[in-house]
């Protein structure tokens, strides 16, 4: 049924009045996860130390509700008879003594006792009766059973797991659901009331330590970036040449691409302390839980005194980082001192990165404040238990996980995207390459095409794409905002997994325009290369180039170290031929490349005849030219890649969490994996075959190299994410692929 219905209405909530262990069976998993179960019995085995009456030992693992119901009332009618029979011992047959045992004896309870070393609250307690009780017979946490409640549960991976109770004193009674109080005498009159009291004993609930670890190492990245931004900072922050709200490399600082950086990083950095607050609120919620829910005279243990404190200081911290930055009042600086005019794109990118950023930290903090302040201790302890199960299907905690991990990875992509066009003028260290209209002077259409390349790489213009993106921007928040439907989650998390989905698709986007514009201009600017003599001084270098590069100049990281040491050995050799005092007394790298452009644009390309010093002036600037068209290329291969894992982090998060409208999420996933497939290896075939790349790698110009480099990339960057996708949907490849992590998981945890 539950398959029928997800084909006819794949968008539909499920409501099931049963629990039962099969709905969690893989082969109706898909269909079945993250349906909510109403009934009396949760079918959580933890459940029974939680519940009154308890039961330590032996714990039974029923299979559905309707057999543990059949046990308990078994039990109250045993119970009864023996009553009975203890009440009248003149009715017993004649033959059987009255104190001998009878077929509707209960079994002793004294293994039990030897467990408990507190004294009952009641002369009502099972010390007292020596016979079985029915099971789960209360609400938990408590020591009186009167009861079985109405339990909410959720479908996941491995069982139903436990979301809280209804009822008059249940952990998920409101205040917005007291009208639902008048018709609990109805309810109450299909069961049997049984009372009796437990010893109070310590409240037993998962470690977590995979997920304590993650959050560890989550709040570590949060205080190095902010002991970084510290470190870095220079004399008062209001009289930096640029906003440093985040720590800014030195060949970013001061150049146009500052404020644009800054805000995305800001950006980045609030999501890493939204998804912290996030992650620490069950946390610290399940330990004081744990404080509230105690008895006087059981001692807390010291590991549950450790996490929590460690817990409540590091988000005093988070805090503390936020009204830090802020406090320094960034947007009274946002256009003070800049080298350029800030442009209206700019401007729109600061003030919507860093209230984003603000808005995902409020909200977080709000979750937090409720979870572990203001929710239920029951709540508290079940919130804690999905969370730290990452295998449950249902944890709230690994889809944000994962979303800010995409969304961190896609702010701090800035930094590298950046590095070509930061440098400032007239500083040119060695790790930054000269503008190539300055190598070579006189092409006006060069300086154009680099100076559109430069715009868009640093976000100052959205070439052909603009009005693309801006587009983009109101139906993505139309789409995630307001049609992710509230789920069994606070609604403060329903807003925070909004908001940072809102903000992953706004990065694959963006990034997919970025891409195109990126690889549209570059090609500009190669095309004004292809027909000046500098290309047939590469081609003369063809097997220098060829060992340097290699033959994709996408395939690695261009060795800097490498292509430097070849340039400083061809200006010790210019040094030696040329004839100009200051050039042999200089030791600078970029004051020769200076001289060599300058001295051959003068004496004539690529060899001026009877000038010694020609072919390696010629081969320095070559080198530097090759240099600078490397560290474009190494841009568009990051953003790539950057953009294969946002989409495969996509796609993975609607397999994470039984998000809703579940049709609208997946569609939108394929559609993004696969256009960010079909425009990657349009971008990579179009460079493999570009003949400037070409020449500069070594390689056969105009042609597609089919070696094992290049098919490893098309498998890398296409072959995937494909994969990824057929696995993610079809059962069949990505069943094996789930099994073989689990036992790792579980080792972890």
């Amino acid at each position: 049924m539950a398959q029928k219905i997800r084909r006819i209405l794949p968008d539909v909530q499920l409501f099931l009045m049963e629990s039962e262990l099969l709905f969690s069976h893989t082969a109706v998993a898909d269909e079945m996860r993250g349906a909510l179960v109403v009934s009396r019995y949760p079918l959580f085995n933890l459940n029974q130390l939680w519940s009154p009456p308890r039961q330590f030992s032996p714990r039974v693992q029923f299979a559905t509700g309707s057999s543990q119901g059949v046990y308990n009332a078994t039990i109250l009618q045993l119970r009864e008879f023996d009553q009975e029979r203890k009440a009248n011992p003149d009715a017993i047959v004649k033959e059987q003594r009255a104190d001998a045992a009878t077929p509707v004896s209960i079994l002793p309870r004294s293994n039990f006792a030897e467990q408990q070393d507190s004294t009952p609250d009641s002369s009502t307690s099972w010390e007292e009766d020596d016979g079985p009780m029915p099971l789960e017979y209360g609400e938990p946490f408590t020591t009186h059973s009167s009861r079985p409640p109405l339990w909410v549960g959720m479908v996941g991976h491995c069982g139903i797991w436990p979301i809280g109770t209804l009822g008059p004193t249940g952990s998920l009674n409101h205040e917005e659901t007291i009208e639902s109080k008048v018709a609990w005498g109805k309810v109450n009159d299909y069961t049997k009331e049984f009372k009796s009291t437990d010893k109070k004993i310590p409240i037993i609930f998962p470690l977590g330590v995979l997920h304590i670890l993650a959050t560890l190492l989550l709040f570590l990245v949060i205080v190095w970036h902010a002991a970084h931004r510290l470190r870095n900072s220079e004399g008062p922050l209001l009289s930096a040449p640029h906003p440093k709200i985040c720590s800014a490399p030195p060949n970013v600082s001061g150049s146009p691409a500052a404020l644009g950086y800054a805000a995305v990083q800001l950006l980045g950095w609030q999501s890493l302390i939204a998804i912290y607050l996030a992650a620490a609120a069950p946390i610290v919620g399940s330990r004081l839980a744990q404080l509230a829910l105690a008895p006087k005279d059981v001692a807390i243990p010291m590991r549950s005194w450790v996490v929590l404190i460690v817990g409540l200081g590091s988000v005093e911290a988070c805090i503390a980082f936020i009204v830090m930055v802020y406090g320094q009042a960034p947007w009274r600086i946002s256009d003070r001192g800049g080298p350029t005019k800030r442009s209206v794109l700019e401007l729109i990118t600061f003030w919507f990165c860093g209230l984003a950023g603000l808005i995902l930290v409020i909200v977080s903090a709000c979750y937090f404040y409720k979870i572990a302040f203001l929710a239920n201790p029951a709540t508290q302890i079940f919130l804690w238990v999905r969370t730290e199960n990452w295998l449950s299907g249902i944890s709230p905690m690994l889809p944000l996980i994962f979303l800010g991990a995409a969304v961190y990875a896609t702010t701090w992509l800035n930094l590298y995207r950046l590095a070509p066009v930061s440098a400032v003028d007239g500083t040119h260290a060695t790790e930054c390459t000269q503008p190539l209209h300055k190598l070579l002077p006189g092409i006006e259409s060069l300086k154009k095409a680099e100076t559109e390349a430069d715009d868009v790489a640093q976000g100052r213009l959205l070439v052909g794409g603009r009005w693309l993106f801006m587009l983009a921007v109101p139906t993505v928040a139309t789409i995630v905002l307001f049609h992710i439907r509230p789920n069994a989650e606070s609604d403060w998390w329903t807003w925070l997994a909004r908001g940072l989905l809102g903000l992953l698709i706004l990065g694959i986007v963006h990034g997919l325009v970025l891409l195109v514009q990126l690889w549209r201009t570059v090609r500009k600017m190669l095309d004004q290369l292809s027909g000046h003599p500098v290309i047939s001084v590469m081609e003369s270098m063809r097997s220098t180039l060829a060992a340097m590069v290699g033959l994709h100049p996408y395939a690695a990281a261009l060795s800097r170290e490498q292509v430097v040491a070849h340039q400083r050995a061809r200006f010790g050799a210019l040094k030696g031929l040329a004839a100009d005092d200051e050039l042999k007394r200089s030791d600078s790298l970029g004051y020769g490349v200076s001289w060599a452009s300058k001295a051959l644009n003068d004496a004539g390309w690529p060899y001026a005849q009877g000038v010694s010093w020609s072919r390696a002036a010629a081969q320095l600037v070559a080198l530097e030219i090759i240099r600078a068209l490397g560290r474009r290329i190494a841009v568009i291969r990051a953003l790539i890649g950057v953009l294969t894992i946002d989409a495969l982090v996509f796609l993975m998060v609607t397999r994470l969490y039984p998000f809703q409208p579940h049709s609208l999420l997946s569609g939108l996933s394929w559609f993004l994996l696969l256009a960010v497939v079909v425009v990657s290896v349009w971008v990579l075939v179009d460079m493999e075959r570009n003949a400037v790349l070409s020449y500069a790698s070594g390689s056969e110009p105009g042609k597609v190299t089919w070696d094992a480099s290049f098919i490893t990339h098309l498998a890398l960057f296409a072959g995937v994410p494909l994969l990824a996708l057929v696995a993610a949907y079809f059962p069949e490849i990505g069943g094996p692929i789930f099994d073989s992590v689990q036992p790792l998981l579980r080792a972890a945890r």
